[in-house]
C-alpha cells in the first residue's frame, strides 16, 4: 500500500479520492493540501486524513505518491 498526498480538495480531488480509497483499496490518502483552510479541513474530516495549507509541510511526510489533480 502506498501513502498518497492529495494536493487539492475540490470536486476532482474528491473524485480521485473516492476511486483510490473506495474502489482500488490499494493506496491510502494520508494528507491533503489546499490553500483554503476550510476546504482542506472539510476534505480531511471526510476522508479521515491530515490537512495542510503549506505545501512544504505536506512534503515533509514520508510519502510514496503525490497525486496531482488539475
Amino acid at each position: 500500500m502506498k501513502k498518497v498526498a492529495m494536493p487539492g480538495s475540490g470536486f476532482i480531488a474528491r473524485f480521485y479520492a473516492d476511486s483510490l480509497q473506495g474502489y482500488r483499496n490499494k493506496d491510502k490518502i494520508v494528507t491533503v493540501y489546499s490553500r483554503k483552510e476550510a476546504s482542506a479541513k472539510k476534505f480531511a474530516e471526510d476522508y479521515k486524513v491530515s490537512h495542510h495549507t503549506k505545501v512544504q509541510i505536506m512534503l515533509q511526510r514520508k510519502l510514496k505518491v503525490i497525486w496531482m489533480v488539475f
